[in-house]
């Protein structure tokens, strides 16, 4: 085994698996996997890391200076490096700041790869949850691609936090929200607490209300309204409508805003439309049965029973 690891071209793959073979009794190869392991497919990755992992300590140092500072031209190192640390390393003191510097990267990365990076940076997955809802809730068009990537990623990462979770929804756009409420509704039927927890946030968001000497064209309202209208949507899917159809009630002088995105939004955000037929049906309030119809015009023929 030492001839053939001696004898093979330095990256080739006969290198790489004999000098893995080698490691348990050779230590002195720990620095040339160190090598391969930042220069690694994505999916060779968790290989050369744990079988680095009882030499760790010996790497924390090389490994951390390629986090913060990659050589030019070796930026794609930086991932690796911090791959191994988070198997590594997990309660280190940078993970605040390389958690930056990571989602920076992760983001960019090939989707096609995605699940290879998930598992490596679960470990840390607490530190990437900032970085990664800065990037969710840039709605640039040009971040489009990131912004999915950091949305599958938030959906894993933030599965098992009601709070992060209400944000994200209230927070989403009608592509986001799909994928965070799938997310959210199974943990409201797995939890016995996370799912009224979730419910709780998605219900005190829907309470609030704007200073009254806020103008109506402050930003602040815009939001506030928008995230009702996500709150409201989610707690129709989650079977708790009671706080949602007081907001399709016009009711001057009211900013109308809640009310008229709520109506143009509930099918784009996959809201249950037999719970709006039903309340049609109930409902004896004639602006909220207006709110209601007029509502279903932004169901697609597939959402509407009998199309």
């Amino acid at each position: 085994m030492r001839e053939e690891n001696r004898r093979a071209a330095n990256n080739s793959r006969q290198r790489l698996l004999s000098s893995l073979a080698l490691l348990p009794v050779d230590a002195s190869q720990a620095p040339y996997l160190k090598d391969r392991l930042l220069e690694a497919e994505p999916a060779e990755v968790a290989v050369i890391r744990d079988a680095l992992f009882p030499h760790k300590n010996q790497l924390f140092g090389d490994l951390w200076a390629v986090v913060e500072s990659p050589e030019k031209g070796k930026e794609s190192q930086r991932l690796r490096a911090a791959a191994a640390l988070a198997k590594y390393d997990p309660q280190s003191e940078n993970w605040p700041k390389a958690g930056v510097l990571v989602v920076r990267e992760l983001v960019q990365h090939n989707p096609v790869h995605l699940l290879y990076w998930s598992e490596a940076f679960r470990p840390v997955r607490a530190s990437l949850v900032v970085p990664l809802s800065d990037v969710y809730r840039d709605h640039r068009p040009e971040q489009t691609a990131e912004r999915s990537l950091a949305t599958y990623l938030l959906a894993d990462y933030a599965a098992d936090n009601p709070q992060a979770l209400a944000e994200l929804l209230m927070d989403a756009d009608e592509k986001q929200f799909g994928v965070i409420f799938r997310v959210a509704a199974r943990g409201s039927l797995a939890s016995s607490q996370a799912g009224p927890l979730v419910a709780t946030l998605l219900t005190d968001e829907i309470d609030k209300k704007p200073a009254a000497d806020l103008p109506s064209s402050d930003d602040r309202r815009e939001k506030l309204a928008k995230r009702q209208v996500n709150a409201a949507a989610a707690l129709l899917l989650l079977g708790q409508p009671e706080k949602v159809w007081p907001l399709l009630k016009r009711a001057p002088p009211d900013d109308p805003r809640v009310r008229s995105y709520l109506i143009h939004r509930l099918g784009p955000l996959g809201a249950d439309v037999g719970a709006i037929l039903k309340r049609l049906d109930e409902e004896q309030d004639a602006t909220i049965r207006e709110a209601l119809l007029l509502s279903l015009g932004g169901f697609s023929d597939e959402q509407l029973p009998g199309c």
